[in-house]
């Protein structure tokens, strides 16, 4: 079965970037708190310490709803002239 992806609903969309951006961003900043707790001195990556399991996946989050919303409204609006994304599904 082919399917075509006509339009991108533009919040839910950049809402799941938002989302899945946080969960790479908590990874981040996980990693940078350790490495700061680690080595005090250093205070990590951007020198945010322990601060970076917070700011890190909120910095995240923000930034891949605006990319959310920009790709979803580039498809929507691209999609006219280039052509619908084809999508194969196999019946199982």
């Amino acid at each position: 079965m082919t399917f075509k992806i006509q339009r991108i609903s533009v919040v839910p969309f950049a809402n799941m970037l938002s989302v899945l951006h946080s969960m790479v961003g908590f990874v981040l900043g996980a990693a940078s708190t350790v490495g700061s707790l680690q080595n005090p001195e250093e205070q990590g990556i951007w020198g945010l310490g322990p601060w970076a399991l917070i700011v890190i996946p909120v910095a995240n989050a923000g930034l891949g709803f605006v990319a959310g919303l920009f790709i979803a409204n580039s498809y929507n609006f691209l999609s006219r002239w280039i052509g619908k994304v084809e999508l194969e599904i196999e019946e199982l």
